[in-house]
């Protein structure tokens, strides 16, 4: 079975919740969320 990869778990919870919402949830900055999104080229 194939695991999903943690740039296509992003893009699915990006449909969802805003950068703040998942860096509130994740515990991170919302900066690295914005960082996690440009290295996956999602703007």
């Amino acid at each position: 079975m194939n695991q999903p990869q943690p740039l296509d778990l992003l893009w699915q919870a990006r449909i969802h919740y805003s950068q703040g919402e998942l860096a509130s949830l994740l515990n991170v900055d919302v900066r690295a969320i914005q960082r996690w999104e440009v290295s996956a080229d999602f703007s």
